[in-house]
């Protein structure tokens, strides 16, 4: 059974993270806009490892430098998807790596490793926000610059998580 439970991110970054839970298992996160509504949400304390999941996703907000230990339930992605997403953990808090500079290591190109994080069903576990453009900011789960997702302008939540993580001891 799908669930559905709600992460309040820090007001500045002006968006929420809404938890796909199944059976236990996290199976996807998405943004929302701090002010939508979602009259379907579960309370955490009724869902099967939420507490435990939300307790990681809070300690990041605090200090970014967390080993995850998050029950996962992978979506039917390809494996070259999930090799991009479980590579994206070696970027350090603080730092970034290009397209180009991440693609060279894992044998690919950069437009596949673009690819491959635009369709991260974890983002901020597997950092894609951390991957940036050779000449820019680059995009962020399939967000670029001129191209908006409904209301929700997913490169601002990548400049805070950036901020965010460069601000951090």
């Amino acid at each position: 059974m799908l669930t559905l439970i709600r992460l309040k991110l820090p007001q500045q970054c002006g968006y929420d993270l809404i938890l796909h839970m199944s059976d236990g298992f996290l199976s996807a996160m998405d943004y929302i806009s701090a002010t939508q509504v979602i009259p379907e949400l579960a309370e955490p304390d009724d869902v099967k490892n939420a507490s435990l999941i939300l307790e990681q996703l809070y300690a990041y907000l605090k200090n970014p430098n967390i080993k995850w230990d998050i029950p996962l339930l992978w979506p039917d992605i390809t494996p070259y998807r999930k090799k991009v997403c479980i590579s994206l953990q070696k970027i350090k808090p603080g730092t970034t790596a290009t397209y180009g500079e991440l693609a060279e290591q894992l044998n690919s190109g950069a437009r596949a490793v673009g690819s491959a994080c635009r369709h991260n069903p974890f983002p901020i576990i597997f950092p894609c926000h951390r991957v940036v453009a050779k000449n820019g900011i680059g995009g962020y789960a399939g967000d670029q610059i001129v191209k908006q997702s409904g209301t929700i302008n997913k490169l601002t939540i990548k400049r805070f998580l950036l901020e965010h993580e460069q601000n951090t001891d």
